[in-house]
């Protein structure tokens, strides 16, 4: 059999062309939609169907997280291979290329059916987690709508169980029983699993979850699981240092997020997130320990690393008041005001989700779009003062002596 030059040439190009779609759609799958012709009746095409579902994994994947979900695009969408061969007329040799280097992109497949007067919603598609899954909803007791939200979410569920879980704690935070008991499920199905990474991603969630009801001794060992499955996952150390300020384990904190930020030159993250977060932790162990100059110093390059920081300048306020210097302390507790215009959290960072003091015994307290309920100058068992004041001080068996500047 005789192959002219130009197939060849067509076939080397294609080749190229899969290498880019392997790299480009590496974390893409794509959405195929049937539906049965009562459906399509009812106004519930194969178009609409699909875009619902999307639109529905889509709110699970843009879940605020520092792990990368998977993607879902429409079938019909093309991909940037296949819409520079078609230019060039190569289409034919794209599907042999595709088939010679053995990539094709990943694909759930969607079908709205009856099955006798149950109208039911069916998935399927290979999770790299479990491999092969199917997802079946039925109508019995949901509409349509219903029926599309609980397949996607629990479609993202097989794809990616972390994002998923995720979602659910993000979007139900009074619900976190619920939450920790799908976590534990997930956690035995992985039990055997190679994933060790999404296995220490659910660990570290187990362990925020933990922090909520203020059980640190129940995070510090959801946290140190998560470690042990995946010492890279740099989030966990930020997570045990917070604990272990909480049990004024001061030392052991600033170990955990000098793990992270040291050597200077060349940390073990770059993202300046993590960086930051991880110096202010160790300021406020710096504070609870006395050293109010460390404390000082690892809030202002904080502030470097994330000018937006709103704790960095909420603690940093605390530290200055505790300095002797309320001037500058009421400076950047404004700061501090002005940058909750850019709030935002990051639930598996507990630094991020909650506010954590220097002081004795005082419980962690979820962060939103306003500063801490507790305030400066006072004792926990004194009348609390006016809201948004600077953080109060450690307890009087930890206050240090002042210094100035």
């Amino acid at each position: 059999m005789e192959i002219s030059l130009a197939t060849i040439y067509g076939l080397l190009i294609a080749v190229g062309l899969v290498s880019v779609d392997t790299v480009l759609n590496a974390n893409t799958l794509f959405l195929d939609s049937h539906v049965a012709a009562k459906f399509e009746e009812a106004g519930y095409s194969a178009e609409v169907v699909e875009q619902h579902l999307i639109n529905e994994l889509s709110i699970i994947a843009d879940t605020k997280s520092l792990v990368k979900a998977p993607v879902v695009k429409s079938s019909a969408a093309p991909t940037v291979s296949s819409a520079l061969a078609s230019v060039v007329n190569l289409q034919d040799s794209l599907e042999a290329a595709q088939q010679l280097v053995g990539f094709a992109p990943p694909k759930l497949f969607a079908a709205a059916v009856e099955h006798g007067e149950v109208d039911t919603i069916e998935l399927t598609g290979r999770s790299p987690l479990f491999g092969r899954f199917s997802i079946s909803v039925d109508g019995a007791e949901k509409n349509m709508d219903q029926m599309i939200e609980e397949a996607a979410y629990r479609t993202f569920r097989e794809l990616d169980p972390y994002t998923a879980i995720l979602s659910r704690f993000t979007h139900t935070p009074d619900n976190l029983e619920a939450v920790e008991t799908e976590l534990d499920e997930m956690l035995v199905r992985l039990r055997l699993s190679p994933h060790t990474d999404t296995k220490a991603q659910l660990e570290n969630l187990k362990g925020i979850i933990a922090l909520d009801r203020n059980d640190i001794e129940g995070a510090i060992g959801s946290f140190q699981t998560a470690l042990k499955d995946d010492p890279h996952f740099h989030v966990v150390r930020l997570n045990l240092a917070l604990a272990m300020v909480q049990l004024d384990h001061y030392d052991a904190a600033i170990d955990h997020t000098s793990f992270i930020s040291e050597p200077a030159y060349w940390p073990m993250t770059g993202d300046p997130v993590l960086l930051s977060a991880a110096y202010v932790l160790r300021a406020v162990a710096h504070w609870g320990k006395g050293n109010l100059m460390l404390a000082k110093s690892d809030l202002e390059y904080a502030l470097y690393l994330q000018p937006t920081s709103t704790a960095a300048y909420w603690y940093l306020s605390g530290v200055l008041h505790a300095m002797g210097q309320p001037t500058k302390g009421e400076m950047m507790l404004q700061k501090a005001k002005d940058n909750l215009a850019y709030f935002e959290t990051y639930p598996e960072i507990a630094l991020l989700y909650y506010w954590v003091s220097a002081e004795d015994m005082r419980p962690l307290e979820r962060r939103t779009t306003t500063l801490p309920s507790w305030h400066g100058g006072t004792a926990p068992s004194e009348p609390q003062a006016e809201p948004d004041a600077a953080p109060s001080a450690p307890t009087p068996s930890q206050t240090p002596i002042r210094q100035s500047t």
